[in-house]
């Protein structure tokens, strides 16, 4: 067995495991996160950018998918 293979199940069972069915009032701020990142990985443009990257567009995302698609009156 290849070792990819085993890495493979590995992240696939703990995507699996994640809790899709729960969610939280909880607010994120990007504005505290990037702060918080820019505390963290000071030095660390890639990863902070990507991090931001990514938090954005969740953030879009989920937005999008409680507007209404039709307008209501």
């Amino acid at each position: 067995m290849h070792s990819e293979y085993s890495t493979l199940v590995e992240y696939l069972e703990t995507i699996a495991d994640l809790p899709w069915n729960r969610s939280s009032d909880a607010s994120i701020s990007l504005a505290a996160a990037e702060a918080q990142l820019a505390e963290d990985h000071f030095g660390m443009t890639k990863v902070t950018l990507s991090l931001t990257l990514t938090l954005t567009l969740t953030l879009t995302l989920a937005l999008t998918l409680t507007l209404p698609l039709t307008p209501t009156r």
